[in-house]
Formats: structure tokens, sequence, C-alpha cells
């Protein structure tokens, strides 16, 4: 069904309105109860922090008391006990002295109801406040024990002579030797606690705080008269005193032990071993809810009749310039591009009309430009078809050039490989009887010789058997290159080849005043090529010497990573820069220093270490800060090797 406009326009301006207020007011309704529920909580567990402060300061401001007591003079007269043989007379009247000592305590303001002392050794009441009770043994009570031992203050009870909730202190009494003599003990009525727990700020009509201890009944209560018995035999089962009592502290909604909804909050307060609630009546809360509630209510609606309004109005006041529009675009659509669109108001539907005005002559002046252009396009793609045709027939011939030209380029590349193995083993050959024939030179099995001839005859040596390296390394790129390059892998410990690498460099780094040190861990057995991973780290060792100066320092590092084991070859020499770093593994590649002019090398010692490393399966690198910042050259191999 095709609808007009203006209906469209009623219908959003309805459904806007109706969506706006019941969002609004589910939204008001739900906020403000929960903000209400939460600032409650916060409201309710201040208060019980506060209490539950005020009740740890009074507990301690009794125990200071308590100590102060039993410190005491009167409390250190050893000889007060009538097993230490004193006179009888002598005896009653210290006994008097510290029956009144104890007596000015409980009269004065100190909450102690009852103050006596207790015999070490049997536990029996030796003197008391209370005449009553001296001669009764107390040995099999908490405070007794745990009192022996130190300050000790016993559970929440109920006091029959006070007929209220009360709680003990004891502690030793020690005397001028410092050896326990006695055990004081005080009870306390808890006066001052129900005060607190009585004070009503902040808790409203229906609030109350109350203290639960571990069995499960009240102790004290905002809303019980002190001293009813009530109290302690009230039993507290809720979710919340269950929780409190497992020592967790919290918050929520739940049924209180007078089966009330309360939002309340509780405290488990460990050093006295009790929970500390604090409750309101969920319908006093939420009473301002409510009345919000309904102010939603009668703003939503009030939105949505005005939202209803101004859907009318902007219907009748848009739908007569979008017919027009509609009109004029029909007619424009069926190729009258002369046509205009009259709507001379100065707002958005006047400027449309305007640019439909505008964009009908530009459609009439690019058809006109159109078909000038696609005439252009003929002959234009003519032109390039045979263009095309003349490039191709370029390139043709231009790769056919390239590939001879690469074809003799491998040619060359193959004649040198030939020409480097033809001219190694050539070298060799000779060079074995050169040697031999020098060194028995030099030994005089051919007569004695001159200090002059011998030193002569050693250079020749040195140049033989620097070209005989060079012969062997050159012959070992041309193995690497044609694929001929072999391993003899063995069963090696990596740690014993760092190691002995180390003692064969040490005296040569001493020559030249460098410190050489090795940290290797003990690594796993590896399958390697012995003499060529030697070989690799001699090189490696060779150039730090060459490239480090006087007073430097080179470190060989040996350590597992994962799959591999690495060896760091660290130096402060004299570094690498970054454009060198990319070049130092190609073959007969030499860095231009002013070291390197005075040493003697062919540049293909890290190319056939990375040839032997990657053999092996392993990886190559050097890192550099750059030049005079030293470089660090490392290699690894696979703890399972796989040979390449």
């Amino acid at each position: 069904m095709r609808l007009p406009v203006s209906t469209k326009i009623i219908l959003l301006f309805t459904l806007i309105s109706l969506v706006t207020a019941t969002v609004l007011t589910l939204f008001s309704d739900y906020s403000s109860q929960q903000a209400f529920l939460d600032w409650n909580q916060d409201h309710l567990d201040s208060i019980v922090l506060l209490k539950e402060q005020e009740i740890n300061i009074l507990f301690e401001k009794q125990a200071e008391i308590f100590q102060m007591i039993a410190e005491n003079e009167e409390m250190r007269i050893a000889e007060l006990f009538p097993y230490f043989g004193q006179e009888e007379e002598e005896q009653f009247l210290k006994e008097k002295t510290v029956v009144n000592a104890l007596s000015s305590y409980t009269q004065s303001n100190f909450g102690f109801f009852e103050l006596f002392l207790l015999d070490v050794e049997t536990g029996k009441i030796l003197l008391s406040t209370n005449e009553s009770e001296v001669g009764k043994y107390r040995a099999d009570k908490e405070f007794y024990r745990k009192g022996l031992e130190g300050l000790f203050i016993s559970q929440f009870y109920y006091s029959f002579p006070l007929q209220n909730t009360a709680i003990s202190f004891s502690i030793p009494i020690h005397d001028l030797q410092q050896q326990t003599i006695g055990v004081l003990v005080g009870r306390v009525d808890l006066q001052e606690i129900f005060e607190v727990m009585n004070e009503p700020a902040g808790l409203g009509q229906t609030g109350e705080t109350y203290l639960v201890n571990v069995y499960n009944y009240l102790i004290a209560s905002s809303k019980k008269e002190t001293g009813n018995t009530v109290l302690i035999t009230q039993p507290v089962y809720t979710e919340a005193s269950k929780s409190c009592l497992q020592g967790k502290s919290g918050s929520g909604v739940y049924q209180n032990f007078e089966g009330k909804t309360v939002v309340g909050v509780y405290h488990w307060i460990p050093e006295r071993n009790v929970c500390i609630l604090a409750e309101m009546n969920e319908q006093e809360v939420l009473a301002t809810v409510l009345y919000q509630r309904w102010m939603a209510f009668v703003i939503g609606g009030s939105i949505a009749f005005l939202m209803i309004l101004l859907g009318f109005y902007f219907s009748a006041k848009l739908t007569k310039p979008l017919e027009i529009l509609s009109k004029g675009a029909e007619i424009i659509g069926k190729g009258n591009l002369k046509h205009t669109i009259a709507i001379t108001s100065q707002d958005e539907f006047g400027e449309l009309s305007r640019e439909f005005n505008t964009m009908a002559g530009n459609l009439a002046a690019s058809r006109k430009q159109i078909e000038k252009d696609l005439e252009k396009k003929q002959l234009t793609e003519k032109s390039l078809r045979s263009f095309q045709v003349e490039l191709e027939d370029r390139v043709e011939k231009r790769t056919e050039e390239l590939s001879k030209a690469n074809e003799k380029l491998e040619e060359l590349d193959k004649m040198k490989d030939n020409f480097l193995n033809i001219v190694t083993h050539e070298l060799r050959n000779p060079l074995v009887p050169i040697k031999l024939q020098l060194e028995l030179l030099i030994d005089g099995d051919f007569g004695k010789l001159s200090k002059k001839q011998l030193d002569s005859l050693r250079m020749i040596l040195r140049n033989e058997e620097r070209l005989d390296t060079l012969t062997a390394d050159m012959l070992d790129m041309t193995r690497m290159k044609t694929g001929k390059f072999k391993l003899f892998p063995t069963s090696v410990s990596l740690t014993s080849l760092v190691k002995n690498a180390v003692d064969e460099f040490t005296v040569l780094a001493a020559l030249r005043s460098i410190t050489l040190t090795a940290d290797t861990q003990q690594l796993p057995m590896i399958s390697a090529d012995q003499i060529r991973i030697t070989q690799v780290l001699s090189n490696l060792l060779t150039n730090a010497i060459k490239f480090t100066s006087e007073q430097g320092t080179i470190q060989i590092k040996a350590f597992e990573e994962k799959d591999n084991c690495v060896v760091q070859v660290t130096d402060s020499g004299l570094g690498i820069s970054k454009e060198n770093i990319e070049k130092l593994f190609e073959a007969f590649y030499q860095i231009e220093t002013r070291v390197q002019r005075k040493t003697e090398g062919t540049g293909l010692g890290l190319a056939i270490c990375k040839g032997i490393i990657e053999a092996h399966g392993g990886k190559i690198w050097a890192e550099s800060e750059g030049e005079g910042k030293g470089s660090t050259f490392s290699f690894t191999l696979p703890k399972k090797m796989i040979i390449l």
C-alpha cells in the first residue's frame, strides 16, 4: 500500500513521540531506582563503617585501661598469695589492698562491673570484687587458658548478673622478676557499645543497626531495649547474616530476620567475631522513586502529545513543495530539459528547485558535449590500436635481445666458476712439495743456512701457507656454488668447541692487550661437522682480534634459544656501517678501514662461514650500532640438524 508523504510524517512523529516517552519513562524509572538503591547502600555502608570504627576504638580503649590495671603496683606484689608462707595478718592486709584497688576500678567510669584474680596453677579465684565468687574454679574457662598467654578478649555472652550482653578481658600478672603469678580477669558491660548501636542518625524511620554473634544470635540492636534478654535469645538466620558469618562483607536487597524486605549492608568484624548489619525498609528507600516514576510518565505523555502536533504541522508545511518537485522531476525525466520548477521560497525546497533547473540546463549542455567527446574517443581508440601493435613488436624484439644477453652472462658465470675450480686444483698440486722442500731447508736437512737465508725462507713459507689457505677457501666457495660442498656430521659438544677456541686465541688476544672472555651454558650434544664449526669460530675470533684495538674486549657467548643453539662473538672494535653489514657475507668483499689496509685477507672468510652455517640448517648475521661502536657476529645451529 502506497502511503502519502504527509501520512508518513505524521506516523513518524507519532512513533518518535511514543518511543521517546516510553524510553524516557523506563530509563528514568530504572536509573532512579538503581541510583537510590546504590546511594542508600553506600549510605548504610558509611554508617556500618563508622559504627565498626567506633566499636573497635571502644575495645582498644578498654584494652588499654585493662592493661593499665594489670600493670598497677598492687598487682605486682609477689607475696600476695598464701602459698608463699607469709603471716596471716600480713596476707589479709595485702589482699585487702588489692581488692580495694580493684573495687576502685569497678566504681570508676571504666566499664568494668567485676574484676578478679585467678591462681596461676589451679585457676581458682583468689580475690574478687564480688566476694561470692572467691574460691570458685575457673580453670576450664577460655579466659583463664588464654589469659596465661597474654591479653585475651572473649566473645560476646549474656551476663546474668547484668542481665545484659557482656565480654571478658584477661591478662597475666607478673611479679617484679617478671614471673607469672596470676591471671587478672575483668568483666565489662557493653553500655557504650549499645549507645553506639542506638545512634539513629541517617537511618530514617525504618532503619536499624544490630550485631550478630557467631551463634546467629542478636547481641545489640538499635531497636531493642538495652538489658532485654530477647537480644541474646533472638536467632538471626538471613542470607546476609549467613554470608557475613562466613567472613564476607557485602550489600543487597533481602529478607531480614523479621521477614521484611530491606536494603542492607553487612560487615564482618574479625577482631570481635561478630557481624554488624545496617538495614532500611525497601518501601522507605523507594518512596522517592515512585514519585519520580509518576513525574516521568506525565512529562513523557506531554512530550508525546507535542510531538504529534508538530507532526501535523510539518506534514502540511512539507508536502506541497514536495508535490511540485515531484511533478517537475517527472517532466524533466521524460526528456524535457527546458522545463523549470517554480518554487521561489528561500529555504531548502527553493534551493532544491533551483538546483533542479540548473541540473536540467547542465544535462542539455552535457548531452552536446558527450556527442563531441564520443567522436573524439573513436578517433583516439583507432590511434591507440595502431600504437599498441607497434609497441608489441618493440617489446618482443627487446625481450629477445635480453634473453640472449642473459644466456651470455650465465655462460660467462659458468666459465668463471670452471676457471676458479681449475686454478684452485692447479695451484694446490705444486704447493705441497714446495712447502715440504721449504720446511726441509729451514730444518737444515740440506746444510746449514745463514740467519738472513732462514728469514727469507720463512717469509716464503708464510706466503706459501697463505696461498694454500686462499686456494682452500676458493675451492670451498666453488663447491658451495656448484652444490658439491659436503659436511661430515658427528655428535659434537658446542660448549667444548667454544671453550677450545677461546683457549686457542687467548694468547693471541693477550699479545695485543685484548681481553677475551667466554660466557657459555652447558649446551646439549648436537649433530654437526666439528672441523667446519671450529673453522667458523676461528674465523670470527680472528676477525674480532684483527679489528679490535689494544685494551679492547671480546666476549663469546653460547646459549640455548628454543630449538637452536646460539653463539655470539661481541667485540669493542671499529664497528660496521649499515651499508657494509648488508654486503659482509658476499664473496671477496672487504670493509675499507685503516686497520684492514694493514692486515691480510681474501674477503672469503665470512662468505665461507655463511655457507657452512647454512649447510647445517642454521643462520649467521652481524649487528653493529655503527662505526666505532663495536660489532656482534651471531650464528645458530639447530639442535636437530637437517643437512641442506
